[in-house]
């Protein structure tokens, strides 16, 4: 059984300086976004204590929940179906 899932980098350096508008997003993807999977020191390394898991309806929400993390503590999402890892 393959996973899929979409992985992304939360970059805050994009966040807006001087405006309140928020930016058009400011995830980026890892490599290819699709078919991906965020893993620690190797491709094997998928420890529970990297990431919190949480249901997300979609890719939006599952960044929104991100972006509501205290500043620098979301490194990145893997998002899949309604399952949500925010990688910190």
């Amino acid at each position: 059984l393959r996973r899929t899932g979409e992985v992304y980098v939360f970059t805050e350096t994009t966040l807006p300086v001087t405006t309140s508008e928020a930016p058009t997003d400011d995830f980026l993807p890892v490599t290819e976004a699709r078919d991906q999977a965020c893993r620690g020191k190797t491709h094997t390394d998928n420890s529970g204590n990297y990431y919190k898991k949480i249901f997300s309806e979609d890719l939006s929400h599952c960044k929104a929940a991100c972006r509501a993390m205290p500043l620098s503590r979301c490194k990145g999402i893997e998002y899949s179906f309604g399952r949500c890892e925010l990688w910190i």
